[in-house]
């Protein structure tokens, strides 16, 4: 140690006294500064005697607990019985919870006896300076870390742009031809996207063609309220097991969680636990790696554990600095029908109901409204409340609980009532479903009065009264997998129905898989009927299956199919079917860039028929237009001006190359999702300008984003420059073009190398003279570099 800050230390204390708070944090760096010098600094309590004359000695030192060091010296006091103290500050910094007991007051601050903490051990040493404390697990605050959750991409605002999705059909058979067709139009921009959905089919009476309007709806999604507006037509959210789903025409606003595509909504599992030291935790759901987390000393909690629907098992693996390794077990339950704690969601509408859907265009009928409204109350309890009234028509109000029981499974249980011209009903249900690993099991039954009714669709069928159904499974492993249904329905004004089926399958390795399903009516007409499968694959694109079906009363129908699936890259498939009772068939599968293609011919009893399908679609987006199969999520276009015949990557797999004008369609984008965009380098030209080869596009639902990469050709050439004398331009001469930045230094005998260049270029240069310019005319070639031969640079400003 040097002697000025040996000299300062001594000193320290008594220019200290009164200034307690500014010697603190000047000692505390003087101190600091000692250790690391490694002189001997402990000796500093004997010189540093409190100024209130009190019975305490005053120790400035490090603090190591549980093997962890506090970033910072703490004031350690210690009375004359040589018991040792530490402030209730120091205590917070190091997360160790308040003893039981009264502090002592001193300077000002609270400070608690060492020997009231729950200690393993307390070690003083003198010459690190260092207080070193072991304490149990429970003598620390809990902590609480979260699993790592990216936040959500923001979207880019698409430019206007359009597309079309088409489909047509063909048949020929008994001397007769049919045609069928479908189309979308979607239109999007800044405001939302615009759909509209037509069939064209012949009617079955007249066999005239008709032209019926399907869905026509705008949609306006809100990523930041995680939420969706829609105009037009829609379906109604209808109420959890009972409710009914209604067509119309009018307005929605409705949560939508594939908006965040990351966005877990299910509650996830929590993990309480405790360890002696900083410590390392792996996490196993069902003895399956899940992820490592780092915790300090104490109790710690960690949330959102990723776990599967229905039964299971997280393990954490809890291995400390010292090595010591524990394993702990928690078992959980869940489910997905239930909300996260503080998750709402919900749906309301209101329009006009629509019927005879598919059939015609513009049948819209009374006027209706609803709303549904589900909320996560607990992680293990959801609410759900739904209503819905009808001019003219009942009136419905429902409330639903969703929960789980942990460890055992998840129940539900509704309770409704209408307000009708049947007059006033009720309807209950309740609901219990449990999922293992080996099994599973679930019942429900539900009960309405013949007077509760339900609007929209439903009024247009019998009304369900009661209503029960059990399932159980199990899974036995190499031996199979066998399940049983059973269904009793009772409606209004209709006989009761109840069936059973069954159904096993067996796993047979390299020799595929093996099924067996049953049916049988217990009320009614007797019914039953069975089914044999078994399909095996040849190979990775083929595969073979052979079917035996019989029904009571029935003909018998075997089968035998070979299949090789539509293979993209390939660009096709085909299908082979022959068979006792069953027609004899071959198809053909085609694929394109453009479109997807389907020839079929058959023959059955005599009869032959042949069939023909094609679909596609077209992108209109950036002033270009694209042939395309059909889009049925979002798109893109990329801009690389003359540029052709560049590969482009979406997420590592190759998906076209940039057109004769540099543009390439990227048809299959996940919407609000992160695509990353790639330029394959070896493409470019050696003279291109490359500013980062990757992009990351993030569109909206159903529309088009435009990427343009900062990429460029850097035309380049080289020419000579001469003075109006004749003479070359001094080496070293700065030439600029106009329209650019960047300067080009003259070479010998007066050659410059110039890039960016365009059709028409203005040249300028300094010279002793003045300045001169000089224009110079470019010609895209086959040469990268091109001369471009002796340009003279005429005096412009003497």
């Amino acid at each position: 140690m040097s002697r000025s800050t040996n000299l300062r230390r001594r000193l320290l204390p008594v220019l200290c006294l009164g200034a307690w708070s500014g010697c603190h944090a000047a000692y505390a760096a003087d101190a600091a500064a000692a250790a690391a010098a490694g002189a001997d600094a402990f000796a500093v309590h004997n010189d540093f005697i409190a100024a209130n004359n009190e019975a305490f000695t005053q120790m400035l030192l490090g603090l190591e607990i549980n093997r962890q060091q506090l970033d910072r010296a703490v004031l350690v006091i210690k009375n004359r019985a040589g018991e040792l103290f530490i402030s209730e500050e120091d205590l917070a910094a190091a997360r160790v919870l308040l003893p039981p007991g009264a502090p002592v007051e001193f300077k000002g601050a609270r400070y608690y006896r060492l020997s009231t903490l729950p200690t393993i051990s307390v070690k003083v040493d003198d010459v690190s300076q260092t207080l070193t404390l072991e304490l149990k697990p429970e003598a620390f605050t809990s902590t609480s870390t979260n699993g790592a959750r990216a936040a959500a991409p923001v979207p880019t605002m698409p430019s206007p742009g359009m597309f079309f999705n088409y489909d047509v059909y063909a048949a020929h058979s008994g001397g007769r031809t049919s045609f069928a067709g479908g189309l979308e139009a979607g239109h999007f921009s800044k405001l939302g996207h615009a759909l509209s959905n037509f069939s064209l089919h012949e009617n079955a009476a007249d066999g005239r063609r008709k032209l019926v309007r399907l869905d026509t709806t705008f949609t306006r999604d809100r990523p930041a309220q995680g939420a969706s507006l829609r105009l037009g037509d829609s379906i109604s959210r209808p109420a959890s097991g009972w409710g009914n789903a209604s067509r119309f025409g009018g307005i929605q606003y409705a949560s939508n969680f594939s908006i965040n595509p990351g966005l877990v909504t299910m509650p996830l599992q929590t993990f309480n636990a405790q360890a002696a030291l900083p410590s390392t935790v792996d996490v196993y759901v069902n003895n399956v790696f899940a992820g490592r987390r780092e915790v300090p000393a104490g109790p710690f909690t960690i949330n959102d554990l990723p776990v599967i629907s229905g039964r299971g098992n997280v393990s954490m693996v809890v291995r400390d600095l010292a090595g010591r390794e524990q394993v702990i077990n928690q078992p959980f339950y869940s489910s997905p029908s239930l909300l996260r704690k503080g998750v709402a969601d919900f749906s309301f509408e209101a329009g006009a109901l629509r019927h005879n859907f598919g059939l015609l265009s513009n049948d819209y009928g009374k006027l209706f409204g609803s709303g549904t409204v589900r909320y996560g109350v607990l992680e293990a309890l959801t609410a759900e409340t739904h209503v819905q009234v009808h001019a003219g028509g009942p009136a419905v109000a429902g409330f639903n609980v969703l929960g789980v029981l942990p460890s055992l499974g998840s129940f539900n249980a509704s309770l409704a009532a209408s307000r009708s011209d049947a007059g006033n009903g009720s309807l209950w249900a309740i609901g219990f479903e449990r999922q293992a690993s080996n099994y599973n099991m679930g019942l429900r039954t539900q009960l309405a009065d013949p007077q509760f009714v339900q609007g929209g669709d439903s009024a247009l069928g019998p009304r369900t009264r009661r209503l029960t159904s059990a399932n159980f499974g199990v899974n036995g492993g190499r031996a199979g997998s066998a399940s049983v249904f059973y269904l009793r329905q009772q409606s209004v004004g209709t006989p009761q129905m109840e069936v059973v089926s069954l159904s096993y399958s067996l796993n047979l390795g390299r020799y595929g898989m093996l099924s067996a399903t049953g049916f049988k009516s217990l009320s009614g007409a007797p019914s039953r009927s069975m089914s044999l499968n078994w399909s095996m694959p040849l190979g990775r694109k083929h595969n073979v299956s052979a079917s035996h079906s019989a029904s009571r009363g029935g003909t018998s129908i075997d089968q035998l199919q070979l299949q090789r699936s539509l293979d993209p890259e390939s660009g096709y498939g085909y299908r082979l079917q022959t068979g006792r009772n069953t027609p004899h068939q071959a198809a053909l599968m085609l694929e394109n860039r453009v479109g997807n293609y389907y020839l079929e011919a058959a023959n059955y009893k005599g009869g032959t028929g042949t069939r023909a399908a094609m679909s596609g679609g077209l992108a209109v987006l950036g002033g270009s237009a694209f042939a395309t199969r059909q889009i049925r999520d979002s798109f893109g276009v990329v801009q690389l001006p003359d540029m052709p015949n560049v590969r482009i990557y979406v997420n590592n797999q190759l998906t076209g190359r940039t057109d004769a004008d540099g543009n390439a369609l990227l048809p299959h984008l996940r919407a609000y999702d992160n695509n990353v965009v790639r330029v394959e380098q070896a493409d470019l030209d050696l003279d291109t300008s490359i500013t980062t080869l990757e992009m990351k596009a993030v569109p909206f639902a159903r529309s088009g984003i435009t990427l343009r990469f900062p990429i460029k050709r850097a035309y380049s050439a080289t020419m000579t420059l001469h003075t109006e004398q004749g003479a070359v331009l001094p080496a070293g001469t700065l030439v600029r073009v106009d329209g650019q930045t960047e300067e080009f230094p003259v070479g010998m005998d007066g050659v410059v190398y110039i890039t960016g260049l365009v059709a028409q270029n203005r040249l300028r240069a300094t010279l002793p003279g003045g300045e001169c310019g000089a224009t110079v005319a470019f010609k895209k070639a086959a040469d990268p570099l091109p001369n471009l031969g002796t340009f003279v640079c005429k005096i412009t400003k003497p």
